[in-house]
């Protein structure tokens, strides 16, 4: 009886370990994803402190405006909105 139980529980295992894997996996994805937006945001925002609102405007005519990135992480998710920031950023200097 114990040894069909321990075949069960050793062959149910692997499926539950790859499966919180995947959700490690996704969330540290996720992180990156988070950390990528909001260093973006900060960057602008840095530009607006430093350099005032004419020269802001005009270095984030070249990228993606922060409304639209928030507005992108707010109804589609940090990742969809860093992949439009990486889209852009590449497009611009590409």
């Amino acid at each position: 009886m114990f040894l069909k139980i321990s075949l069960i529980v050793s062959l149910a295992l692997p499926g539950a370990a790859l499966h919180a894997q995947d959700n490690k996996s996704k969330s540290v994805f996720d992180a990156r994803c988070d950390k990528e937006v909001r260093d973006y945001l900060n960057a602008l925002e840095f530009i607006r402190n430093a350099a005032g609102p004419q020269i802001s405007s005009r270095v984030a005519a070249s990228y993606v405006d922060e409304k639209v990135v928030r507005d992108t992480q707010i109804k589609q998710g940090s990742c969809t909105a860093a992949q439009l920031i990486r889209d852009k950023t590449a497009t611009s200097h590409g």
